[in-house]
């Protein structure tokens, strides 16, 4: 489909190469539910609209609660140890 359109289902190797990870790995986010398919006996394919709704929730924003916050890490004296 070269005319700019955006087909409803997509297949999982095109759809891997979207997400920028492997067939495997979204076969494991599938597994754990993470992303929804369609199925139809022995089809297998992901909505376009899951694959923007899955990049959407997981696109990093400034000052989400998502994103780790700095813990000042303690600093050890030479031959002091953490714990005995």
């Amino acid at each position: 489909m070269g005319d700019g359109r955006a087909r409803p289902l997509v297949g999982l190797n095109e759809a891997a190469e979207i997400l920028g990870m492997s067939r495997r790995t979204l076969e494991r986010r599938i597994a754990a539910g993470e992303i929804a398919v369609f199925r139809d006996r022995r089809i297998v394919a992901i909505p376009s609209a899951e694959i923007t709704r899955y990049v959407a929730d997981r696109v990093a924003r400034r000052g989400s609660a998502r994103r780790a916050r700095s813990v000042p890490v303690p600093s050890l004296a030479p031959g002091e140890r953490l714990w005995d």
